[in-house]
């Protein structure tokens, strides 16, 4: 890992809201590959929605010589919250990914999370996937907090 003051920091920023847009993350990470510093390193995290980054992400990681480490559950929202899924095992199975994955971000410390998600299924307790979003964001906000108060900056991607 690389390591990094304010002096150094390489910074952007976009926020992506509907459609399909990599080229906005593409433009985003090539204005960050051309600021100089050391050898940049890249957490995807997210369900398997966030793999659609994955190809941008890799294209400008192997112009620069960055390290993408990919985080990525099929299914599993990354975020504190109890999803309803068909099989519970795969409910507990979900929050042991997040719980490993918030640890594991902490622990390699990448100079950038880069965070997406698709919200599919209600959490316990709710009807909807509409009356779920007060608790997804609670639970993803919990997540984002822990690498927050780490100072690892994170990208948040809204789904496509």
């Amino acid at each position: 890992m690389s390591t990094l003051d304010a002096r150094t920091l390489r910074l952007g920023a976009v926020v992506l809201t509907m459609g399909n847009r990599p080229a906005e993350l593409q433009d985003l990470l090539d204005s960050v590959a051309k600021q100089q510093g050391p050898a940049v390193e890249v957490a995807l995290v997210g369900n398997s929605h966030s793999g659609q980054w994955l190809p941008a992400l890799d294209r400008i990681a192997r112009a620069n010589g960055w390290r993408v480490t990919t985080h990525m559950a099929s299914a599993c929202v990354a975020a504190d919250v109890r999803q309803d899924l068909a099989i519970p095992a795969a409910v507990d199975g979900c929050l042991d990914w997040v719980e490993r994955t918030t640890a594991t971000v902490l622990e390699d410390r990448p100079d950038a999370v880069v965070y997406s998600n698709r919200i599919f299924e209600a959490v316990e307790g709710e009807d909807s996937v509409e009356s779920s979003v007060p608790a997804y964001e609670e639970g993803m906000r919990a997540v984002l907090q822990e690498w927050s108060r780490a100072e690892i900056p994170v990208l948040v991607l809204h789904d496509t």
